[in-house]
């Protein structure tokens, strides 16, 4: 009579279980922690890509402006005419820029930016003495979260004239 086995025993079966399931958590868990890393990755380039739209469009706005005006609270005021102007604001995780045409019609966009962010308006006196005359304009984004702190700063000159309105205190 021969001694062959025709079936695995329970304790066979239970360890080849048990590795299994042990192989089957590693490999979760080691997919769960990629698409986190991917999602972090995917909402870095939306806030460098919406900062880099943000910096093209302030830009082109302080070269076409005549005036700016701080209006406090995080809203600044550009005139591009005396019946066209564009006012940037300051919201909790995003900026706001308002573009009020000549005939009247008001055009908005957002722009995300990182969370806890804060966003403030500089000039940078070009002069010192009773010659002084604001010229270039910083519009900076400053977010500190709890992995690191991240500043940009877009500068531009201010168009036309250089003549400013609610007269900013040098350096800020």
């Amino acid at each position: 009579m021969s001694n062959r086995r025709k079936a695995f025993s329970l304790l066979e079966f239970i360890s080849v279980m048990s590795i299994g399931m042990v192989l089957v958590g590693i490999a979760s868990t080691m997919l769960v922690g990629l698409l986190r890393a991917e999602r972090t990755s995917r909402l870095g380039r939306q806030y460098e890509s919406a900062a880099y739209r943000l910096g093209e469009q302030f830009r082109r706005d302080m070269r076409s402006a005549s005036t700016v005006e701080n209006s406090g609270q995080g809203k600044w005021l550009l005139r591009l005419s005396k019946r066209e102007s564009v006012t940037y604001e300051s919201l909790p995780g995003e900026i706001l820029r308002a573009h009020r045409k000549a005939d009247g019609e008001t055009s908005r966009e957002s722009y995300i930016i990182w969370p806890g962010a804060t966003a403030e308006l500089k000039v940078e006196v070009a002069a010192t003495g009773p010659q002084a005359k604001e010229k270039d304009i910083s519009f900076a984004i400053l977010a500190i979260t709890a992995e690191h702190e991240r500043e940009v700063v877009f500068e531009a000159p201010l168009g036309a004239d250089n003549r400013f309105i609610n007269d900013f205190p040098p350096g800020e």
